[in-house]
């Protein structure tokens, strides 16, 4: 959220123009995202040995997939 006190410093880095902070701060974000996406990943590829992709487990690692995505792609577009 923007206007979440948690925020406040990266939104004050951006309004005051200072991208390097920022710029850094969300590679690692990203770096971070796109490790973890490539876990899961993995870990629905292994689910799928002995697993349908209707299973439980594997409509939970699909949702979190899901969700790592979309903030993956809000990321790319936040310092812009």
């Amino acid at each position: 959220m923007i206007g979440s006190p948690q925020n406040l410093p990266l939104n004050a880095a951006k309004a005051t123009g200072a991208a390097g902070p920022w710029r850094v701060l969300t590679q690692k974000q990203t770096n971070d995202a796109e490790s973890k996406l490539a876990d899961l990943k993995r870990q629905r590829a292994q689910l799928l040995v002995d697993a349908t992709p209707e299973a439980p487990e594997v409509k939970e690692v699909d949702q979190q997939i899901t969700e790592l995505t979309n903030r993956l792609r809000s990321l790319s577009y936040s310092h812009f």
